[in-house]
């Protein structure tokens, strides 16, 4: 199996991928920090495109679509508009949309960052900070596929 951390994309092809998407010529930064004192939150955008009025962070995925992004991944979606929110924190250029990559085959969305997402993240951010605090686990996932890459697999109650 291969994952998209193992397939490193130039900077070139990124803005081949998102040029339907991002008309003006943009920087582009591959594996860009970017922290939020908003959120609590850091860490490490796949691609980051800093054009003159915006900064659009890019996610790499290895093989992923709009439809399958919705129906399975929500989790991507919210770490997406983290990162768009740490992005904004840091260059101090505001994020209006994310741009998703898949690798195979080369194509790449955008996701608009609509209020509700960024309020959705706000909770998850706060709700994962009162869970540290608290020093509680999350809720078990409903897809038990999912357990065998969890952190918390070996306390689980499940």
């Amino acid at each position: 199996m291969r994952y998209a951390k193992q397939v490193k994309p130039s900077a070139i092809e990124i803005s081949k991928t998102i040029s339907t998407f991002v008309k003006e010529s943009c920087e582009i930064e591959l594996e860009r920090y970017v922290e939020s004192p908003r959120l609590g939150l850091r860490g490490y955008v796949d691609a980051l495109a800093i054009c003159d009025k915006e900064a659009i962070p890019i996610e790499v995925k290895l093989t992923t679509s709009p439809e399958a992004l919705k129906r399975y991944s929500l989790h991507h979606i919210v770490q997406l508009v983290a990162y768009a929110i740490a992005v904004e924190d840091t260059v101090r250029k505001p994020v209006y949309r994310a741009v998703v990559v898949s690798l195979e085959p080369p194509t790449a969305f955008q996701i608009v960052l609509s209020p509700a997402l960024r309020e959705h993240v706000y909770r998850a951010a706060k709700e994962l900070h009162r869970m540290i605090e608290q020093e509680s686990f999350p809720s078990p996932t409903a897809k038990k596929r999912k357990c065998s890459a969890c952190f918390y697999r070996k306390m689980c109650p499940r």
